[in-house]
């Protein structure tokens, strides 16, 4: 049986912070150290916020460090659906945000110094029937109309250019999504936190949370596996992971499966493909595939193994030869 394992953990160290005591208090507790905390945690540290990050397992341990590497745009409901749903103003600003995310990133990668291999690669997003390369065009429309930002089509004929394979009826990609490797982007996070003066505290794992004044100053208490902490404010990041310390939270995350494959490219049979250099491309099933210029292409999806396989053998890019690791 072949190993599974995170290749994005192997491309980098995490940093591990100091083992101390856990602090009586902060102005700011900050539960899980992923993506959501510690860019929180950061920006708090950096207005001068004693900030401490409570995380059960260690700096990226979840889904910060096992994900695609993709930062795109837009929402995951349709345009059309997000306007019907929501009116055109707000939806607006819901898109608007959405742009605002990648600059966000950018900017931390810089000012943090953050070696990810951040690039602006663009996405081709494919599809796998005519009537979504159809509702892809009407969508380019109303984005084009509602949110003054502009995609591109790519129809079927085309599409060799882009990814050196035509069985998909076209796509339409955006060129301003970025790769990352999400691994190296937590790390340099995590860093960057420990440098703001934030305190990041692992294998900490939240029991519960009760309110709880202290000299004059409404707060909680926080019980954790190391400890009791008090803090001002709380602020929950642990998405998918969120437990029965926080059951309101809780209540409302419904699970689903989702893996990633890690494929070996033979580039030099497909260095004319444009995913081969960088961009990032995906289908209405579902998967993904992310060409990468070290030979290594990051497939996710939220199929099982052996639909895994399926989606091997009829890649993005055809021509690939590979294994799932």
């Amino acid at each position: 049986m072949p190993q599974e394992h995170n290749y994005w953990l192997t491309t980098v160290q995490m940093p591990v912070p100091p083992e101390e005591p856990l602090p009586e208090s902060a102005d700011v507790a900050v539960i899980g150290a992923g993506f959501t905390g510690l860019s929180a945690a950061l920006a708090l540290a950096k207005r001068g916020a004693k900030v401490a990050v409570l995380e059960s397992e260690t700096i990226g341990w979840g889904a910060s460090s096992r994900n695609g590497g993709m930062v795109l745009t837009g929402l995951k409901l349709g345009v059309n659906k997000l306007i019907s749903t929501y009116g055109s103003e707000l939806a607006r600003r819901m898109y608007a945000a959405s742009l605002e995310t990648i600059s966000c990133v950018e900017r931390i990668v810089k000012e943090e110094n953050i070696a990810c291999d951040f690039a602006r690669t663009g996405h081709l997003e494919v599809a796998c029937k005519q009537a979504h390369f159809d509702d892809h065009a009407r969508q380019v429309e109303v984005i084009a109309r509602e949110f003054n930002h502009q995609l591109r089509i790519v129809p079927r004929h085309e599409l060799r250019s882009e990814i050196g394979s035509d069985i998909y009826f076209g796509g339409m990609v955006d060129e301003i999504s970025v790769g990352v490797n999400p691994a190296r982007y937590v790390a340099g996070l995590g860093a960057a936190v420990m440098r703001a003066g934030a305190r990041i505290c692992e294998h900490t794992r939240l029991l519960n949370i009760g309110r709880e004044a202290r000299n004059g100053a409404f707060g909680f208490k926080l019980n954790t596996s190391r400890g009791s902490i008090w803090a001002r404010d709380v602020l929950v990041g642990t998405s998918g992971y969120t437990g029965g310390a926080t059951p309101a939270l809780r209540n409302k995350i419904i699970h689903a499966s989702r893996r990633a494959d890690g494929w070996h490219l033979l580039c030099c049979r497909i260095r004319w493909a444009r995913c081969c250099y960088g961009e990032l491309a995906g289908s209405e099933n579902g998967a993904v595939d992310r060409g990468r210029e070290d030979g290594q292409s990051v497939c996710g999806d939220s199929v099982p193994r052996r639909a895994a396989r399926a989606l091997q053998r009829q890649a993005v890019v055809p021509a690939i030869g590979g294994r799932v690791l």
